[in-house]
């Protein structure tokens, strides 16, 4: 068993006491704490300790739960709980209505987000608006073999279709007559 003790415990007791220590747990760190050693005189501010504290907390927790995990699938049909870690990816715009505090999208540990935002930042309702629209594009989809589209609006849905071939007429009032679209 290559379990680490020693290296977990001294990260928590850094984290622990992070009014007097600073923990530093990832490279991508450095330029946050030679940035704030600069201005501060060579000292770094409780904000950064405490942001530093809870990330080595939660690498703990991570490593701590992939330990359960192991063991977990070695005792197979005896699981015993075990715990997961979210990484907070982004803070979304805002809660379900404009003046409630923001939730944030967060991914399991490593593992990548199941889809990209591609512009702005969405708040809880337009996630929620996304995924109803997929699970009906993909039911489309299924029922008519064709390709498909859907739009909700505040989780209630706002338009749905299927794509069929244009006529020549049609191809003529929609100017597409000189266009290649591929519907996939």
């Amino acid at each position: 068993e290559n379990i680490d003790i020693g290296g977990p415990g001294m990260l928590r007791a850094s984290a622990k006491n992070h009014k007097g220590v600073v923990i530093v747990t990832d490279p991508d760190q450095y330029a946050s704490v030679m940035e704030e050693m600069k201005a501060n005189d060579g000292a770094t501010t409780i904000e950064l300790r405490r942001r530093f504290a809870a990330a080595a907390f939660a690498l703990s927790a991570r490593y701590d739960g992939a330990i359960a995990s192991y063991f977990s699938n070695q005792l197979g049909s005896e699981l015993p709980a075990v715990s997961r870690s979210y990484v907070p990816e982004r803070q979304l715009k805002y809660g379900c209505n404009p003046p409630q505090k923001p939730a944030a999208l967060c991914r399991l540990n490593n593992t990548p987000l199941p889809f990209t935002v591609k512009n702005g930042n969405p708040g809880y309702i337009n996630l929620l608006d996304a995924a109803n629209a997929w699970q009906l594009v993909r039911e489309l989809r299924a029922a008519t073999n064709l390709p498909a589209a859907a739009s909700f609006k505040h989780v209630s849905p706002a338009g749905a279709a299927v794509a069929v071939p244009l006529s020549d007429v049609e191809n003529q009032a929609y100017e597409m007559h000189t266009r290649n679209i591929e519907l996939t």
